[in-house]
């Protein structure tokens, strides 16, 4: 199934994204708390 296959890949690609963004969040924090 096509779309399945597709809906799924968007799925992963979205929750990467997520971690991704949340990641670079505590880094930002990391470095703006530890300047």
């Amino acid at each position: 199934n096509e779309v399945g296959k597709l809906a799924h890949e968007i799925v992963l690609a979205s929750l990467t994204f997520e971690t991704v963004c949340s990641t670079m969040k505590s880094i930002i924090r990391t470095i703006t708390t530890g300047f």
